[in-house]
């Protein structure tokens, strides 16, 4: 039975990887699984999500909740990605990944970037984050299951799921994204404009080495880069090859 699901899956292709990481970094919400203390069995609920760099998916949740005593009690969870759209919910593609929670509290060293990605991402969440009943985890993803729709299913490994991001990137990240939304707002619109979408008021809310993720309330709009960047200088480079080709098409 595992040789014949096996022999279903599509190779792990670059346009297959970047539509999981896709899927990952668009989300503003999961269904995440985790295992239940109280009954050793599955429990299932929704999560807000934000990406860190990496790649790996970020969550806020209240001690109140089951997942929090669950995760807590045992670190393994999984989160179902992917919005079914119109239609057949199973025509649209989704990703289901498997991973390990760790509690990210203040004194981790990736703490201040994890907050401030969060809650670009979730703005209401400035609400109730630094209530003391609430804390921040990141799933340290160890592969995946894509399901691109009828006919088209890849398994992928953390590898190709997520990436390494050195402290260079990492730094210039908010002073990009800081500059684009105070210097170059009309850059940004007629970059979106060139994805389809025909609104404007849209800001940069959090960056990686593959592209960057732009906001309009609650509205998310995913641009990649030409090419990824190894260094935070070549952030510079990329937002430019990407304004002028939107100038041109002006």
């Amino acid at each position: 039975m595992a040789d014949a699901r096996a022999e279903m899956m599509q190779p792990v292709t670059p346009a297959i990887a970047n539509e999981a990481r896709r899927l990952i970094r668009m989300a503003r919400h999961a269904g995440l699984g985790v295992i239940d203390p109280a009954s050793g069995g599955p429990h299932v609920s929704r999560a807000l999500v934000a990406p860190d760099m990496t790649g790996d998916p970020v969550i806020l949740i209240s001690t109140l909740a089951t997942h929090a005593g669950a995760l807590a009690a045992d670190p393994r969870a999984s989160l179902l990605f992917g919005e079914p759209g119109k239609g057949d919910p199973l025509a649209h593609p989704r990703i289901t990944v498997h991973g390990r929670a760790e509690r990210i509290d203040a004194a981790h060293p990736d703490y201040a970037r994890i907050r401030r990605r969060f809650l670009e991402r979730q703005p209401k969440a400035r609400l109730y984050i630094d209530f003391p009943d609430f804390s921040l985890w990141r799933i340290a993803l160890e592969g995946g299951a894509l399901n691109g729709g009828f006919g088209r299913a890849a398994i992928l490994t953390r590898a190709e799921l997520t990436e390494a991001v050195s402290d260079d990137i990492a730094d210039a990240e908010p002073r990009v994204a800081s500059h684009m939304n105070e210097d170059h707002a009309d850059a940004i619109d007629r970059i979106v404009a060139r994805s389809g979408e025909a609104t404007q008021g849209w800001r940069i809310a959090t960056i990686d080495r593959f592209g960057f993720d732009c906001m309009r309330g609650d509205s998310v709009v995913r641009i990649d880069f030409a090419e990824s960047i190894s260094a935070g200088k070549d952030y510079h480079m990329a937002f430019v090859g990407l304004a002028r080709a939107a100038a041109q098409d002006a």
